[in-house]
């Protein structure tokens, strides 16, 4: 079954003057995003931005939900001109804590005057997920007048899709490109989000399936590229109604919503869950390490909701052009309750989750092997949630 996905969110050109006494300028300096993305204090039209029926207006506050689906543009301009348009966040990790840089979400090149559409997506569309515990962030939109139709395959821009988009600079992208000032912009806040609820418990699996878990591990690979070569029981995870289940098929819009657990096992025991990813960037040129993408440390079992998230979830998003990832559940029982504030777990989000590996994490907290697991595999999917507008 072929499947169409309609990009639902519109931007376009307007004169600020006749709608509303609130600025682009005014707004920019209260916000002080002149000074953290060091672009020029002066007038800028603005540049309207929806979400489906949710419209970003000079720092209003938008969720996680409404953030999911990626905006496209159209608006009407010089048909012979070229066009891009940048996404990026100034507070990393943290408006308080800040890393020199900014984190892109989106980029977009080569936008013809007369065919929007047909734009570049150079970077593709990284919805907000702020680190919890921090201040909402400023996600700002910069538009800019391109020279010329430009070729983007020798850029700075290119590479490991989530390396590539910290401690970057819009400034320093407009000079490198040479596209001057922005001509237009637009910025929303965005907070924590409270996730939705998935289930996670454990089972034997002997009676629900023909086949070992230790036989699908190791036909992925995830014994021995995670794991060492021993049974495991099945650890179920659900995403909303869609389960993960020894290596099936997941889209983007399937795991934007955070696991939880609930699980009945040993009342006075501490348990700590890993969602990794072996597949750093692609795997037939794999990077050394994994990503970890969720942690949750210190989980009691007699109240599985209060365990201790020590990296927030960061939803599956593979770049395009690889294979598909595996990613990974691993269940840990822990010897005792466990201090987890050392530095390593702590400071710059999309840092400290390169590079690691299950095995160096389970060792340094004498986790030992896991006592239950489960992985899904996802690919490239479009950014956006399928089925948005029932056509499919």
């Amino acid at each position: 079954m072929k499947m169409l996905t309609i990009l639902v969110a519109v931007i376009v050109f307007v004169d600020l003057a006749g709608s509303t006494k609130k600025s682009v300028q005014s707004a920019f300096k209260d916000a002080n995003i002149f000074a953290d993305l060091h672009i020029k204090n002066k007038k800028y039209k603005l540049l309207k931005v929806k979400y489906k029926s949710i419209e970003v207006f000079l720092g209003n506050n938008l969720t996680q939900t409404d953030t999911l689906t990626q905006p496209t543009f159209d608006f009407h301009y010089r048909t012979n001109e070229y066009y891009a348009l940048l996404m990026t966040d100034p507070d990393v990790p943290s408006p308080t804590i800040s890393l020199p840089g900014e984190f892109f979400h989106w980029f977009v090149g080569n936008i013809p005057g007369n065919r929007s559409s047909s734009g570049e997506d150079v970077l593709s569309y990284f919805p907000p997920t702020p680190p919890p515990g921090t201040k909402p962030h400023r996600y700002t939109f910069l538009f800019y007048r391109q020279p010329k139709k430009m070729n983007f395959s020798d850029s700075s821009l290119l590479g490991i899709d989530l390396t590539n988009r910290l401690l970057k600079r819009a400034s320093a992208l407009a000079k490198e490109l040479n596209l001057g000032d922005p001509i237009a912009g637009n910025f929303f806040y965005k907070g924590i989000f409270l996730a939705l609820v998935a289930v996670i418990v454990l089972v034997d699996l002997a009676d629900s399936t023909e086949g070992s878990e230790r036989s699908r591990l190791k036909a992925a690979k995830i014994i021995p590229d995670i794991m060492d070569d021993k049974e495991y029981p099945l650890l179920p995870v659900k995403f909303g109604s869609s389960i993960c289940y020894l290596g099936n098929d997941l889209t983007k819009a399937d795991t934007f919503i955070t696991p939880t657990y609930d699980f009945n096992f040993i009342h006075h025991k501490f348990y700590t869950l890993l969602m990794t990813e072996p597949d750093l960037t692609t795997q037939t040129a794999p990077l050394p390490g994994e990503l970890f993408h969720w942690l949750v440390g210190n989980i009691p079992g007699n109240r599985s909701s209060s365990g201790e998230e020590l990296i927030g979830y960061l939803p599956p998003l593979s770049p395009p052009g690889t294979k598909a990832h595996r990613y990974t559940f691993l269940l840990y029982q822990q010897p005792k309750k466990l201090n987890f504030t050392d530095d390593s777990l702590l400071g710059v989000d999309l840092i400290n989750r390169l590079f690691r590996t299950a095995r160096a994490f389970a060792k340094k907290y004498k986790l030992g092997d896991p006592i239950a697991a489960n992985f899904c595999y996802k690919g490239f999917d479009l950014p956006v949630v399928h089925g948005a507008l029932n056509v499919v």
